[in-house]
């Protein structure tokens, strides 16, 4: 007598037991995927910025001033990172942070105005700088120095000007002079100067200002992480990290 095996297939309760699972561990796994390429994106800005870096002390090397600040002029990106191009930088592709969206939206057309992620927050509709609600461009190429917000100060030929301004305190109280102002309108900066920051990467950290980071390139060529929060938030010597840089 022949006997066999009656093979029986999935019940539907079954069924719902393993999409739970895969549901449960999707949802486990999701966020160490997202981890990861928010990792890798930073990642990516800091070996753009690393290159910019080199490249803009070789600017000096040969200029003995670094880059003006950057303007659209209506066709392209002068002065800034993208006075870096061609002779220093031939990669248009190290000049825009992954996290830029709206600047990866456009990617062909940024890069034909010789667009820097670096140089300051644009409105790509017009591709102008955006501006705060008193008008000052929102610049990230830290030219004439740093607000406590960390953009650069220079609106309508104001800034702080060493021939109408007195000699700030947080300088002072360090005998340090003029020459020693942060900014890369002083081609003697000293190392701790913060060229510039991406602020791109910010919400993959969520909404609250004290957990969201910005990547910061400094003169030295050292890239490093910093709260966003602490740096706009007077401190001990009267002023907010982003104006001195320590």
């Amino acid at each position: 007598m022949n006997t066999f095996t009656r093979s029986r297939g999935f019940t539907l309760i079954e069924l719902l037991v393993v999409i739970a699972i895969i549901g449960i561990l999707a949802g486990l796994l999701f966020p160490v995927f997202n981890s990861v390429r928010v990792k890798q994106r930073e990642g990516t800005c800091i070996g753009n910025l690393h290159q910019l870096g080199n490249a803009l002390r070789q600017y000096l090397a040969d200029k003995h001033a670094f880059p003006p600040p950057p303007w659209y002029d209506g066709n392209r990106y002068q002065g800034g990172f993208s006075a870096l191009y061609p002779d220093y930088i031939t990669d248009k592709g190290l000049f825009i942070c992954p996290d830029d969206e709206n600047a990866i939206k456009a990617i062909e057309m940024a890069k034909q105005k010789i667009y820097c992620s670096y140089n300051g927050e644009v409105d790509t509709s017009t591709w102008q700088f955006k501006t705060d609600s008193s008008g000052l461009p929102l610049r990230l190429y830290n030219y004439f120095g740093y607000n406590s917000e960390g953009y650069d100060v220079y609106n309508l030929g104001t800034y702080i000007n060493p021939t109408n301004s007195p000699l700030p305190s947080w300088l002072a109280s360090q005998g340090l002079t003029w020459r020693f102002y942060p900014r890369l309108i002083n081609r003697y900066a000293p190392d701790n100067t913060i060229v510039t920051h991406c602020p791109y990467h910010r919400e993959r950290y969520g909404s609250d200002p004290r957990r969201q980071m910005d990547i910061v390139l400094r003169l030295s060529g050292k890239t490093e992480k910093v709260n966003v929060q602490p740096m706009a938030t007077v401190d001990a010597s009267g002023v907010a990290p982003w104006v001195h840089q320590k």
